[in-house]
């Protein structure tokens, strides 16, 4: 979907600070830092209403923030001279397109319908399906496609990690589907992380996976259900910023013990907010954006 307004940019090398620092770095422009709002305050029940959402996202050594219509669906364009027939049916209102060495990987969702991910190849002479179930996030490494499924709906809920290879071998479809984790719950955005694993954000938790061996290890419990994380980058300084409606969360690392890794420390959690975003109030259909000069916010959020 097209941005509400323009792109806020944290850089990523200028906002670094060592974790034993008691001060994070300054949000960016036109943005204020805020505690996280309580799960059960009135705050938060107005950001889970919010028409603006915000996506995260890595480019050139700087964090990008984009905000985006809440309400709008991502239904990415097709390749030049692809056949549109199989990926415009009425039940998949989600599209997904991701660029791989020898073609295009196309993942369709649909809240009922489940999902598709199907592969188109370079030279468009095969189209494939390779698994029958909705994709929400892939991440591209040197052992395969690493791609997140899951789906929650009404009573029904869970989410997997699954490895795309292609093998020639494996017939039909020409791709080995080679399971890594099955989460236990529907999974939102997914990024790499460092030393062979991905960073994974679901509606409760911040996790990070080592696949190598599957495991997974809890970085950080939030309680982001009903805001719809969308997006997850982790900066160069170790910062992960999380998408989602009304909001961008972002993890600091914390004190660093005994020679360990950032990431297996507690995180410093705050939400990063437009200054015209600071306070709000709830409308019947909607939250709207107040005056920032008001502390009403904060006070309410905790």
């Amino acid at each position: 979907p097209a941005p509400l307004m323009a792109q806020a940019v944290v850089p990523a090398a200028s906002a670094r600070f060592a974790p034993w620092l008691q001060e994070p770095p300054r949000p960016p422009d036109d943005f204020v830092a805020l505690r996280p709002f309580g799960a059960d305050s009135k705050a938060r029940a107005c950001a889970a209403r919010s028409e603006r959402a915000w996506s995260v996202a890595v480019a050139d050594g700087q964090v990008r923030l984009e905000a985006l219509d809440a309400a709008a669906r991502r239904f990415d364009p097709l390749p030049p001279g692809v056949d549109p027939a199989p990926f415009e049916r009425p039940q998949f209102r989600r599209r997904m397109v991701q660029t791989i060495e020898d073609g295009w990987i196309v993942a369709l969702s649909g809240v009922e319908s489940g999902g598709e991910v199907w592969w188109v190849s370079r030279d468009l002479s095969r189209v494939v399906m390779v698994l029958a179930k909705p994709a929400i996030s892939f991440v591209e490494t040197p052992k395969g496609l690493v791609v997140a499924l899951g789906l929650a709906y009404v009573t029904t809920e869970y989410g997997e990690l699954v490895r795309l290879v292609r093998d020639e071998s494996s017939q039909p479809t020409g791709w080995r589907v080679e399971p890594l984790v099955d989460l236990g719950e529907v999974p939102r955005a997914m990024t790499p992380g460092p030393n062979d694993s991905v960073l994974l954000v679901t509606p409760r938790a911040l996790f990070r996976i080592h696949l190598d061996d599957g495991h997974q290890e809890l970085l950080h419990r939030g309680q982001w259900m009903g805001l719809q994380p969308n997006s997850v980058a982790r900066a160069d300084d170790g910062a992960i910023y999380i998408g989602m409606r009304h909001a961008v969360v972002r993890l600091e690392p914390g004190h660093m013990r005994g020679g360990r890794q950032p990431e297996s420390e507690a995180f410093r959690a705050s939400w990063l907010v437009p200054h015209a975003c600071a306070d709000t109030r709830a409308d019947a259909d909607a939250c709207a954006c107040s005056s920032a000069e008001s502390s009403s916010m904060r006070a309410s959020a905790h």
